[in-house]
């Protein structure tokens, strides 16, 4: 099977608390379109679309903002996109950090209605994207660090968190494609997404944002935005921390598990982004992948720019796109 050479593309937004009250669709026409050519260019196989709010689905129309596109408009970019080989994929992220695009819905988890509608939605988008072989349910970052200082607290741990997570997963098996969500969803606690959740038709999607090599090593003094948001201000505070490959809880993490998850037969993928301006992220990733990665249930690499679709984001977003298939063809990735 053809290895993904992937990027992330945002239809919709309302998968983040930045997007969360808008109201009609936030996104333009011409940085689209200027996407979609710089993946071509770049030799992307795949984009997997962020969907949410900007669809008038056929079971749930209440949940699309105004301009939302319509079923015929989308499948019309399905087929525009297979013409230039490119599959596109959807993806609806169903963690309670990320579902704003939800509604009301959000605010009954586990309930037997939320298990209808989020089937129905999963149902509908399996038939639009008919040829899409993945189907992306996110799942990350559903935890306390990430809620708790909302107003409406309300997420999922322990078996509920997994349970309905199998359910997502078991409704895109239904729909014949294979499910993905993100590393966070098993990083957290990873025995215990063990004893729930099987390597059987899963991919796990693992990012890495900053250097890998020694040499493209991240000072936190080097980064006073970044050293601000996590160090000063928010939960590593206190820490002492230098080197941000070295010494963040995350990367540690990363080097000590994530590769581990691939030893033990789940299928990863590996995710690269330009969002934190680390100029030899993509470039170390892809040579990392080639070289270090196990190659068993590999499935490729993809980059995630993390930025609506609109002018203002533009160039960051062709940017990331052009990052990775530069490496792409540097390492000949294959």
């Amino acid at each position: 099977m053809e290895k993904i050479k992937g990027a992330l593309f945002h239809l919709g937004v309302k998968w983040s608390s930045a997007f969360k009250d808008k109201t009609e669709m936030f996104f333009d026409e011409s940085v689209w379109d200027a996407m979609f050519e710089e993946a071509v260019g770049a030799g992307l196989n795949t984009v997997f679309v962020d969907v949410h709010e900007a669809l008038c689905y056929g079971s749930h129309p209440e949940l699309a903002v105004e301009n939302a596109w319509t079923r015929q408009r989308l499948r019309r970019e399905i087929a525009r996109f297979k013409a230039a080989g490119i599959t596109m994929c959807p993806k609806l992220n169903f963690s309670a950090c990320h579902d704003w695009w939800l509604g009301e819905y959000a605010k009954i988890r586990s309930s037997r209605e939320y298990y209808r509608v989020c089937r129905e939605l999963i149902d509908e988008l399996c038939r639009l994207f008919a040829d899409a072989p993945y189907f992306h349910i996110g799942m990350d970052e559903e935890d306390p660090l990430h809620l708790s200082t909302r107003l409406h607290v309300n997420y999922r741990q322990g078996k509920a968190f997994y349970d309905d997570l199998q359910y997502m997963a078991d409704c895109v098996r239904d729909g014949g494609k294979t499910p993905m969500i993100w590393y966070s969803a098993c990083a957290k606690n990873y025995d215990e997404f063990k004893k729930y959740i099987s390597p059987d038709d899963l991919i796990i999607g693992i990012s890495h944002y900053h250097g890998i090599k020694p040499e493209h090593w991240t000072r936190t003094d080097s980064r006073e935005d970044y050293y601000q948001y996590y160090y000063v201000n928010g939960h590593y505070a206190g820490q002492g921390m230098e080197i941000l490959e070295r010494d963040d809880p995350y990367y540690i993490r990363f080097y000590k598990m994530a590769k581990q998850v691939a030893l033990d037969g789940y299928d990863t993928i590996l995710n690269c982004s330009n969002f934190y301006r680390h100029p030899h992220n993509a470039d170390d990733l892809v040579d990392y992948a080639m070289t270090e990665w196990p190659k068993a249930g590999f499935r490729g690499v993809m980059t995630s720019m993390w930025n609506p679709s609109t002018e203002e984001y533009r160039e960051i977003n062709l940017e990331g796109i052009r990052m990775l298939g530069d490496a792409i063809r540097k390492y000949n990735f294959k």
